[in-house]
């Protein structure tokens, strides 16, 4: 049995664990690569292979679900965390203006949530992580919401 060769790339746009399986499966299906560990939190992905693939193939297989090969090898500066910081701030900034007119409605989902509240959480884990978290959290307002506008 031949040693298998290991090829590590950059990869841009995963936000979670499905993310990396699905970029597992993509690249499977390139001849001569027999093996792939994504790391959504790495940002990489490392290709073991019998046959190298070319970056093109590896572009092509990934791009149409919004991927990319980054030639670029840096990672998140502190300017990155401090402008995520000052939209936040300017989130909670406008939320607590709204509240204060009262153009934000005081309706409770449970004795301690407020859909303000369940709003902001939903902005942070839009930006934050990939729309499968947000779509949860979207649903499950809804059905509150559903709830107390049957009774």
């Amino acid at each position: 049995m031949s040693t298998l060769n290991k090829k590590i790339i950059k990869i841009d746009g995963m936000h979670c664990s499905s993310c990396e399986v699905l970029i597992e499966r993509k690249f499977k299906e390139i001849p001569g690569v027999e093996k792939v560990k994504v790391s959504h939190s790495r940002g990489e992905a490392e290709i073991f292979y019998t046959k190298e693939p070319s970056t093109p193939e590896l572009e092509n297989a990934i791009s149409k679900d919004g991927y990319s090969i980054s030639e670029n090898k840096k990672r998140n500066s502190f300017n990155d965390y401090l402008n995520t910081g000052f939209i936040f701030l300017i989130l909670l900034s406008i939320y607590i203006i709204l509240k204060k007119f009262n153009v934000i409605p005081n309706i409770g989902i449970s004795d301690n949530a407020s859909y303000g509240l369940v709003f902001l959480i939903g902005l942070i884990a839009a930006v934050s992580t990939c729309m499968a978290v947000t779509g949860g959290l979207v649903l499950a307002v809804s059905q509150k919401y559903n709830e107390k506008s049957k009774k």
